[in-house]
C-alpha cells in the first residue's frame, strides 16, 4: 500500500482530482487540507503561494494511473506528486485500502 502526496493551487482543483481518482476506484480514499503557505523555486523564480495538500491513499499496482490522472487534470506543468511505501499499520485498514 502507499500514502502519496500531491498539492494543488486551489481547492477546486484539489476536489475535482480527489472525486476523479476515488470514482475510479484508483483511490481507497483523499483527503484535501489547506495549506497556509508555500515556498518554493520554480524556473529560478522564488513562488509563495497558499496550496491544497492532497493525501492519498491505494494499492501500490494503481500508482501509473494514478499519476496519469493527476497529470490531465492538474494545472500545473509538472505537478508533485510522491508517495511512501506503507509497511506497518492497522491490518484492518490496510485490508481495506487494498480492496480498491
Amino acid at each position: 500500500m502507499y500514502v502519496m502526496f500531491s498539492t494543488c493551487p486551489d481547492k477546486k482543483t484539489a476536489e475535482k482530482i480527489a472525486k476523479t481518482l476515488v470514482e475510479k476506484n484508483l483511490v481507497a480514499c483523499a483527503s484535501i487540507l489547506e495549506i497556509e503557505k508555500s515556498f518554493y523555486k520554480w524556473q529560478g523564480k522564488l513562488v509563495e503561494e497558499e496550496e491544497y495538500l492532497l493525501i492519498m491513499k491505494a494499492k501500490k499496482d494503481k500508482y501509473d494511473r494514478i499519476e496519469m490522472v493527476l497529470k490531465i487534470n492538474h494545472p500545473h506543468k509538472v505537478p508533485e506528486l510522491i508517495c511512501m511505501d506503507v509497511t506497518k499499520g492497522n491490518k484492518e485498514y490496510i485490508e481495506w485500502v487494498t480492496r480498491f
